[in-house]
C-alpha cells in the first residue's frame, strides 16, 4: 500500500546515518537538516536542507546501496517520507512516474551544482555572497560554526567575513 510518513525530528537527532541502505525520498516541510561527513573527525558539514528540500539519495535507493554521510536535524524538523516499497509500487501503477523520479534527480543535481559553486569559489567572501544568494533564507537557522565547516573555512575567517557583509 502506498504510504507517506510524517516524521518529527528533534535537534541532533539523526533522520539517517552513514552506512544505512537510504529506504526513503524525504521532503522537509520544516526545519533544517544537515548533512555531515561521519568519517571525519571534526564533523565536517557537507550541506543544508531547509524546509521545502527534497533529500533524494538517487543511486544509493534504487541500488540499494548505503549513504557515506549522516543526516541530522539542527533545528526541530518535519519531515515526510515516501518509502522505497511505495515508490516501487507508484512505478508499477503509474509507468509515466519514471519521468517524475527523473525529475527529482534533476533537482537533487541541480542542489549539488549550487553547493559545487559555492565551495569552488577561492575566496572565503566569494563563497559566503555565493552562499547567502542561494540559501540566505536559512542562515538564521544554521549555527555559524557548521556553515565555516561547510565553506571549509575556520570560525575567525567566518566572522571576519561577516562582520565585512553588515
Amino acid at each position: 500500500m502506498i504510504s507517506l510518513v510524517r516524521l518529527e525530528v528533534k535537534p541532533k537527532e539523526y533522520l539517517i546515518r552513514s552506512g544505512e541502505v537510504p529506504a526513503y525520498i524525504y521532503f522537509v516541510d520544516s526545519g533544517l537538516l544537515e548533512g555531515i561527513n561521519s568519517e571525519d573527525v571534526d564533523r565536517k558539514c557537507l550541506g543544508f536542507w531547509p524546509g521545502g528540500s527534497i533529500v533524494y539519495y538517487h543511486r544509493q535507493l534504487w541500488n540499494r546501496i548505503s549513504i557515506e554521510e549522516s543526516l541530522m536535524a539542527l533545528t526541530p524538523t518535519v519531515v515526510y517520507a515516501l518509502p522505497y516499497e511505495s515508490l516501487l509500487e507508484i512505478r508499477e501503477i503509474f509507468p509515466a512516474f519514471r519521468n517524475y523520479i527523473i525529475g527529482l534527480l534533476d533537482i537533487s543535481n541541480a542542489e549539488l551544482e549550487k553547493k559545487n559553486r559555492i565551495l569552488a569559489m577561492r575566496y572565503p567572501e566569494l563563497k559566503v555572497a555565493k552562499f547567502m544568494e542561494y540559501y540566505g533564507f536559512a542562515l538564521p537557522m544554521i549555527p555559524a560554526n557548521r556553515l565555516a565547516s561547510f565553506l571549509c573555512m575556520s570560525d575567525a575567517t567566518y566572522f571576519r567575513v561577516m562582520s565585512l557583509q553588515r
